[in-house]
């Protein structure tokens, strides 16, 4: 029943913890570094995150935006001076849009004034009806303009009148105020 020990044979059985593959192993470590260092220093953490936000926002915003803009410039100026045609053609290309666009506003307009004269020609038939019922007519429209001249203009109680008095504040003196004498 006993063996030798040269004859033994240990063997191991995985466990289902030994199952995890190297690499899962290594970001698992990772994530909880990760998490014990965000717990123990949260605070400075998001302290520099909000400076970094500030930063960037009230002083490294412009700064990068207008050196953005200049390395476009300065790419728009050195392709346009190797090859002066690229600059015509494009000058070529917005003149074509602009007429287009002019043409097209024109077009409109026309057709917005059409639209608008046979309005008024339409409310001016209305209108020529209205007066003219049964071949009599009701009122003249030229009595209306001559009416309208010979009426003073509306009342406006912020302009006054020539005819009635108008309030007007005692002058500041300064007696007024008790120092007189």
């Amino acid at each position: 029943m006993f063996q030798d020990d040269d004859d033994v044979t240990i063997t191991n059985y995985p466990d289902d913890d030994e199952d995890v593959s190297p690499r899962s192993n290594y970001i698992d470590s990772q994530f909880s570094q990760l998490f014990s260092t965000i717990g123990s220093s949260g605070w400075v953490i998001l302290g520099s995150l909000i400076l970094v936000i500030y930063i960037w926002s009230y002083h490294l915003q412009h700064h990068f935006y207008q050196w953005l803009r200049k390395r476009e410039n300065r790419q728009y100026e050195a392709t346009h001076h190797k090859d002066p045609d690229v600059l015509r053609k494009e000058k070529e290309k917005m003149e074509q849009a602009r007429l287009r666009l002019q043409e097209k506003y024109e077009k409109e307009a026309q057709i917005f004034k059409e639209k608008m004269e046979e309005k008024e020609a339409l409310k001016r038939e209305q209108r020529a009806a209205a007066l003219n019922i049964d071949g009599v007519r009701l009122k003249d429209s030229v009595e209306d303009d001559s009416d309208k001249k010979n009426h003073k203009p509306a009342y406006n109680p912020l302009m006054g009148s020539s005819s009635l008095p108008s309030y007007r504040p005692p002058r500041r003196t300064a007696c007024s105020r008790g120092n007189c004498g």
